[in-house]
C-alpha cells in the first residue's frame, strides 16, 4: 500500500532501503547500486569480493589545472631544475596541453646572454641563437621538447647549412656560432631527429606570428625493464618512451625516445634516471609566456 502512493523514484529509494534493512550484505554494483544476483546459490557466496567491477570502465581522474607561468627573465638565471616549474610526478606517463608566447619585440631583438659561469666568471658566454627565446617541457629531468623563437631566429636572415644534410645537419647565422639545427626547432625533442628545410633553407616553422598564443600537446608514454620476479614492469628502470608532439595542429613528433637529450643527459644510462616529474624549462633569462596548462596521467583500471 505504501509503496502505490509513490512515485516510481520514490518507491525504488524505498525499495534500497528496505533491502539494506533485511539484507545489509547484498552485493552492489561499481556505481553503488544493487547488483543482481541470480540463484540461490549465487545469493549465498555473493561478497564484497567478488562485485562486479571487472566490469567497470578504468578511473579517469581528469586534467589537472595549473596556474598560469612566466619564465624567469634574469639573465642569471641558471638551465636548472631549481628554477624551472614542476609540474608534479607521472611515473605511468601524461598528457600535457597549454599555450605559450614569445614577446612580440622587434626582430633580432629578442636576446638574452647568458651571464658567465660562476666556474668560469672571466670567460665571456659565446654568441648563439638559442638564447633568443628559449624554454622546453623537459620530462623526468632527462629528455626535452624543445621550445624556441623560430620567428626571431628566422628575422635573421640566411643561414649557412655547415655540414650534411641528416641528423647532424649545423646551421650558421652571420655573426652566430654553429648549431645543430635539431635544436633550434620548436616541437621536437632537442637534438633528435631530421629537420626539414624549407626552399629557402629555414627549418620548417609551425610557429604562430610574433605576439601570438600557441598551442602545443606533449604525449609521453614510458616503457620500463619487466621485473623479472614479478613479471610486470620496474618502474625503477627506466628504457625510454614514446613521445607524441603536436603543434598549432600539426603533429611534428612521433616516435620512441631511447635515451636522453642534450650534451649532459644524452650520456646518462635512463636507466639511472629516478626523477618522474614533468617540467617547464627556464632558459638563461628567455622571456616564455605560458597559460592554459592542463596535464593528465592516463586512466588507471579499478582495484
Amino acid at each position: 500500500m505504501i509503496l502505490a502512493k509513490l512515485d516510481a523514484s520514490s518507491a525504488a529509494i524505498f525499495a534500497d532501503v528496505l533491502r539494506l534493512a533485511f539484507n545489509p550484505n547484498q552485493p552492489r554494483d561499481y556505481r553503488g547500486r544493487w547488483a543482481k544476483v541470480g540463484s540461490s546459490e549465487e545469493r549465498s557466496t555473493a561478497t564484497p569480493a567478488n562485485r562486479t567491477l571487472a566490469q567497470a570502465p578504468p578511473l579517469v581522474s581528469g586534467p589537472k589545472h595549473l596556474p598560469d607561468w612566466n619564465t624567469p627573465t634574469n639573465p642569471s638565471v641558471r638551465d636548472s631544475k631549481e628554477h624551472w616549474n614542476d609540474l608534479g610526478s607521472y611515473p605511468k606517463g601524461f598528457t600535457l596541453s597549454f599555450q605559450f608566447r614569445f614577446p612580440n619585440h622587434p626582430s633580432g631583438t629578442n636576446w638574452i646572454r647568458p651571464l658567465p659561469s660562476p666556474k668560469t666568471p672571466n670567460v665571456p658566454v659565446p654568441r648563439r641563437v638559442s638564447y633568443f627565446g628559449n624554454s622546453g617541457v623537459y620530462i623526468y629531468d632527462a629528455m626535452e621538447v624543445q621550445i624556441i623563437d623560430q620567428n626571431s631566429i628566422d628575422g635573421l636572415g640566411k643561414r649557412i647549412l655547415v655540414s650534411g644534410t641528416g641528423p647532424g645537419t649545423k646551421v650558421e647565422h652571420l655573426g652566430y656560432e654553429p648549431e645543430a639545427a635539431n635544436t633550434l626547432v620548436t616541437g621536437i625533442p632537442y637534438g633528435v631527429g631530421t629537420v626539414k628545410f624549407t626552399n629557402g633553407g629555414k627549418p620548417v616553422n609551425n610557429l604562430r606570428p610574433p605576439g601570438q598564443w600557441n598551442d602545443m600537446t606533449v604525449k609521453f608514454v614510458p616503457k620500463y625493464a619487466t621485473n623479472p620476479q614479478t613479471n610486470q614492469p620496474d618502474t625503477g628502470k627506466l628504457t625510454g618512451g614514446s613521445i607524441t608532439v603536436t603543434l598549432n595542429g600539426k603533429e611534428t613528433f612521433q616516435g620512441f625516445a631511447s635515451k636522453g637529450t642534450g650534451n649532459t643527459r644524452s650520456k646518462i644510462p635512463l636507466a639511472d634516471v629516478s626523477d618522474r616529474d614533468v617540467y617547464l624549462q627556464a632558459h638563461y633569462g628567455s622571456a616564455v609566456s605560458f597559460r592554459h596548462i592542463e596535464i593528465s596521467a592516463p586512466p588507471s583500471p579499478r582495484p
